[in-house]
């Protein structure tokens, strides 16, 4: 059957707590208060000037540090102050070490906000010949911090950001509220306090208790509010027209009755996202991660603004953060099973463990399944019999490449290279085999053999694997087949079929980021022992997606329609996800 494309349910019920945002200047944030090691985060954060003494309160004077080896300085930056006693103030770089400073990289460190006299600074070093590293920041203008494995490897870091999210791999405030302490929300992994109720009355004046979350909220329903709606647990203007919000630069959003403050014209300032409901709030998450909601699971928004109504979980499953993933996984005796309900061409979730490229699957249990066989396939193409392999794949992306294990259940195995090894190569798809395309962003034009952010790879049961580009030759289009580097594949005979394992450098070489759109597709060649010579060998193939492409000159030699192996646009569409 083919496959329809199935959108993401955007549909949100936004739980956003208007305390959230500061009236300072308009854009001030509560989230600028964080946590650590389970107290009340500490709010003062003081910038440094590469080759300085730190700035505080918006940028103190200081003088830069000499240099022992250095022949000559440069004038350092300019500290700015946001608000309070901060000014403009200019402060001498150090000198450079062993050469001139005007070859060196500029350092720029920036401050968190201190306690409450001014806004965040920033500092400018001067510039260094090596790039070493100076007191408040590293010379470069690099974070040091900005890699982790482990919240070891935060250790130190600046600005509180001491807890490692092993989801992106990088330092954060908090990736739970555990990691801010009692009061704390963790919030686009930022500390954030609300005040703790039971009902109304535990609360401050003119505020409610949301009793579903236990926390201080300015409104749950309408008549929390002396005048207008509730809506995003903030109390909205109502309105039937634009003239009753402007004077507060709000529009009337007149199909729900109240004034906004952003729309499809009307956009926020830098750092807030537009919610659901039209308010303007700091983003509640990163785009693409998800989390366990009402049984099933919940997706951000690519702009952070909310979350997506959660899917529901297989039956007999149940949605765990497991495995270093969000996902469902089997309920089994005596515990929890591997990650299912995969999707590859709705999203390809991000691979956190280590894999080791040996054919087996135990590196992919947090990455959810997905199953393909004739029952799901876009195409089934029967050139013998009908294919009855069932394969359970998992794909996962991460910045090293794009890794995949597919189990297939075939009671019969057959490979090129058991029956004619001067074939395994230039045949290798007669044989039992799995086929994988997928593209690192979504600029295709169309043509595998020029697009060089697309890739097709073959991995048989058991024999070498190949990378596939097709070619215009003598006026037809061909395979070309390059032997795939042995480090980058495994397969294995197994007593239910076979294995295929890959982890494949992302094509092009650049590596695509979390909410990247790319391109995905995947086919199984089946085959049996009913055979005469390698020719005859391949029965049938199983084709997971067909895009619909309104022309394309990738058609089958026998008669087949069009496939997927010389048009890149044919292969689904899909994202790249937390």
């Amino acid at each position: 059957m083919h496959h329809a494309e199935i959108p993401m349910r955007t549909h949100v019920r936004p739980r956003i707590n208007s305390s959230l945002l500061s009236t300072v200047g308009g854009l001030a944030l509560v989230f600028a208060q964080s946590c650590a090691n389970g107290d009340a985060k500490q709010t003062e954060k003081n910038a440094s000037a590469t080759g300085g003494a730190p700035v505080t309160q918006g940028g103190a004077p200081s003088g830069g540090a000499s240099s022992t080896t250095g022949t000559s300085s440069s004038q350092g930056g300019i500290s700015i102050g946001d608000t309070g006693q901060g000014g403009t103030t200019v402060s001498d770089g150090g000198t450079g070490f062993g050469g001139d400073s005007s070859t060196g990289g500029q350092a720029i460190a920036t401050g968190g906000a201190d306690d409450g006299q001014g806004g965040a600074t920033m500092a400018t070093g001067g510039e260094s010949a090596t790039g070493g590293a100076n007191t408040g920041g590293m010379a470069t203008g690099g974070s040091p911090w900005s890699d982790c494995t482990t919240s070891l490897d935060c250790v130190g870091a600046p600005n509180s950001m001491t807890i490692c999210d092993t989801s992106n791999g990088s330092c954060v405030e908090c990736a739970q509220p555990a990691d801010c302490g009692a009061n704390f929300d963790c919030t686009a992994n930022k500390c954030v306090h609300y005040d703790p109720c039971v009902t109304s009355p535990d609360c401050p004046d003119n505020q409610a208790c949301d009793t579903t979350r236990g926390r201080c909220v300015e409104c749950v329903v309408d008549t929390d509010c002396a005048s207008g709606k509730c809506a995003s647990q903030t109390c909205r203007i109502s309105c039937s027209s634009d003239n009753t919000c402007t004077p507060q630069k709000m529009l009337c959003n007149t199909s729900i009755g109240f004034c906004v403050e952003c729309n499809a014209l009307l956009r926020c300032k830098a750092g807030l996202v537009c919610d659901p409901t039209g308010l303007c709030i700091p983003p509640i998450c990163t785009g693409g991660s998800r989390i366990c909601s009402d049984g099933g699971i919940a997706t951000c928004l690519q702009d952070g603004s909310a979350y997506s109504d959660p899917v529901d979980c297989p039956d007999n499953s149940a949605c765990k953060a497991a495995s270093g993933a969000v996902a469902c996984y089997e309920d089994t005796d005596g515990g929890t099973g591997c990650a299912i309900g995969g999707a590859p061409c709705e999203q390809i979730p991000r691979f956190t463990g280590t894999q080791t490229v040996d054919g087996s699957a135990d590196d992919f249990c947090g990455v959810p399944s997905a199953r393909f066989d004739a029952g799901n396939a876009a195409k089934v193409l029967s050139y013998h019999a009908r294919p009855t392999e069932v394969a359970t794949v998992r794909v996962a992306w991460s910045g090293a490449g794009i890794h995949i294990h597919v189990d297939v259940t075939d009671s019969a195995v057959q490979s090129v290279s058991a029956v004619d090894p001067a074939q395994a190569v230039s045949k290798i798809y007669q044989g039992d085999s799995i086929e994988l395309m997928v593209s690192s962003n979504n600029s295709l034009t169309g043509l595998t053999g020029t697009d060089n952010v697309a890739l097709h790879v073959t991995v048989p049961a058991a024999g070498p694997a190949v990378t596939v580009k097709t070619a215009n030759i003598n006026g037809a289009s061909q395979g070309v087949y390059t032997n795939l580097p042995a480090s980058q594949y495994a397969n294995k005979i197994t007593a239910k079929g076979y294995a295929v394992e890959m982890k494949l450098p992302w094509p092009g070489g650049a590596a695509p980021a979390n909410g990247t759109a790319v391109r995905f597709d995947i086919v199984l060649n089946s085959a049996d022992k009913n055979f005469g010579t390698v020719d005859d060998m391949r029965d049938g193939q199983l084709i997971y997606w067909l895009q619909s492409v309104s022309s394309t000159t990738c058609q089958g030699t026998g008669g087949d329609g069009t496939v997927p192996f010389c048009d890149d646009r044919t292969w689904c569409g899909t994202h790249l996800t937390q």
